[in-house]
């Protein structure tokens, strides 16, 4: 009896130190990416948290409003504007706003950043019927990454974004599960929504047809004009080049000529029809540290804009 005792007081005494040091590395852990979910058709942020994200070693800390909004603000004199758009958006990397590349092109504004990872040009549009009042001055984002595949007619958001937004947030109380829930999913995915490298992205890329890819834009820009109409808009349309654009040299990245010239061809087609477009000028050499951490985004300090 008297062992039986000293067994359950041992046991009881392991459980609470493993909940203590549980609650400890929860409370000191970043996620490897912000934490998000669908709703309403789109995918968004966990709401109203603040949390961090890894930056190599550095970290990223996150604030977001009550409707999911990355909050980005160097001082409370300025007006807000509403931003748009997927992972790029966000700055992943970002620190502060002087440090977004944004703040290059508005730098009078703050930003709440209506964003998140897979949140492609159709879902942008669902976020807005939600998140925009009529008469509204806006920036929409374009992440030339992703985002020419997402408006392509193969694309579901949720085959990729599988938590809702309820489920992310209560997930994310607790970041080391989080990211291991993540990671499984990742792992059993059926439709093998995998991470494609540089090639197999230039690939999927020199697959298409300019002339398709031109006839996507079109069609997504018939149903935005639709919605600027409808809810009285006035806005701004940034596209950042891709990522992908450049090959891996040892600790470099050189511009892909035959990619590089594809897509160039594709903004200046895009440019001409509509002129109000503001695009960013891809550098022909970056040191590879300008990737972020997940190796899949440019780093918000490299994008410049001659427009």
């Amino acid at each position: 009896m008297l062992l039986s005792n000293k067994i359950n007081k041992f046991i009881f005494f392991l459980s609470l130190i493993s909940l203590i040091i549980l609650t400890i590395l929860n409370l000191n852990t970043c996620f490897k990416l912000p934490p998000y979910g669908y709703i309403n058709g789109y995918s968004s942020l966990v709401y109203s948290k603040k949390f961090c994200i890894k930056d190599y070693q550095a970290k990223v800390i996150f604030e977001t409003n009550s409707e999911g909004a990355r909050i980005l603000k160097d001082s409370d004199s300025k007006e807000f504007v509403k931003v748009f758009g997927d992972s790029q958006a966000l700055g992943l990397d970002v620190k502060n706003k002087a440090d977004h590349y944004l703040n290059k092109i508005f730098p009078n504004k703050n930003f709440l950043i209506y964003a998140a990872p897979n949140n492609g040009p159709y879902e942008v549009l669902n976020s807005l019927e939600l998140n925009v009042q009529d008469y509204d001055h806006i920036i929409l984002t374009f992440n030339a990454s992703t985002d020419f595949f997402r408006i392509g007619n193969d694309w579901n958001m949720y085959q990729h974004v599988h938590l809702s937004l309820n489920s992310a947030n209560l997930l994310s109380l607790f970041p080391l599960f989080y990211d291991f829930y993540k990671l499984i999913i990742f792992y059993k995915n059926d439709y093998q929504s995998k991470i494609f490298n540089n090639i197999q992205m230039q690939n999927s890329f020199l697959e298409i047809k300019n002339e398709t890819l031109l006839k996507n834009t079109d069609l997504y820009f018939e149903k935005l004009n639709h919605l600027i109409l409808k809810k009285k808009l006035s806005f701004e349309f940034i596209i950042t080049h891709p990522y992908w654009l450049y090959d891996s040299l040892d600790d470099s990245l050189a511009l892909n000529n035959n990619v590089s010239s594809k897509y160039e061809d594709l903004i200046f087609e895009i440019s001409l029809k509509y002129p109000n477009i503001i695009s960013s000028k891809p550098q022909n050499y970056l040191n590879i540290e300008r990737l972020t951490y997940d190796k899949r985004h440019l780093r918000s300090s490299i994008f410049s804009f001659n427009n």
